[in-house]
């Protein structure tokens, strides 16, 4: 919940790593924390604490992240990967 210097350092760790990708599920609470996640190809969706999910969509659209809203589908390496934050039943 909007800890924009701890998810900077933790991705960077992740990219450092290796990792290839970023699947933030939820409660990013701000758009900071989207640009924190930017190093890395990252998929978000929201969660029940984001109350500006225009704010998270646009920073999305600004650091090339992919903004899946209250849940979304991907595919990586012929993977399907369902992603939601898990607090609304319906997606």
């Amino acid at each position: 919940h909007d800890q924009v210097a701890r998810t900077a350092e933790a991705v960077g760790r992740l990219a450092d790593a290796g990792a290839g990708v970023l699947f933030h599920c939820g409660d990013l609470t701000g758009p900071a924390v989207v640009e924190a996640c930017s190093r890395l190809p990252t998929y978000l969706v929201l969660g029940n604490n984001d109350r500006n999910p225009r704010a998270i969509r646009d920073a999305c659209r600004r650091y090339g992240a992919t903004f899946l809203g209250a849940g979304g589908l991907v595919t990586v390496d012929d993977v399907l990967i369902g992603v939601t934050h898990g607090h609304d039943r319906k997606t």
